[in-house]
C-alpha cells in the first residue's frame, strides 16, 4: 500500500479534500496547520488513474489501460462521474421543490 503526508493550513470550511475524497473537520481546527495522510490502495490509484485518462482522452484508452477487455467494467468500477449537475436538471428541480414565495 502507497501512501503519503502533507502540511497543509485548513481552509475555512468545514473539510479536506484529499484524493478526491472529503474529511470532515473539527471547527477547531480552521486556519492551522495540520498533518494530513491517506493511504493509497491499487484500487485507488487505478481508479483515479483510469478516471485522468478517460477526462482526458476516451475510455477506450483507459479500458485498454487497465487490461478490460469490455469498457462497461471500466466504467462501472474505475471511471469516476461528474459531480456536476446539468444546470437545467438544477433549474428544473428548483422549480419543483421551490418553497412557496421563492
Amino acid at each position: 500500500m502507497l501512501g503519503f503526508s502533507s502540511r497543509v493550513t485548513l481552509p475555512r470550511d468545514y473539510y479536506v479534500r484529499v484524493a478526491g475524497n472529503d474529511y470532515s473537520v473539527d471547527p477547531t481546527g480552521i486556519g492551522r496547520m495540520v498533518d494530513v495522510s491517506a493511504e493509497v490502495t491499487p484500487h485507488l490509484f487505478r481508479r483515479t488513474v483510469a478516471t485522468a485518462v478517460n477526462d482526458n482522452a476516451n475510455v477506450e484508452l483507459a479500458a485498454e489501460l487497465l487490461g478490460h477487455t469490455d469498457t462497461k467494467i471500466t466504467v462501472q468500477h474505475y471511471i469516476r462521474r461528474s459531480e456536476v449537475v446539468n444546470p437545467a436538471t438544477a433549474e428544473l428541480l428548483d422549480k419543483v421543490f421551490a418553497k412557496d414565495g421563492d
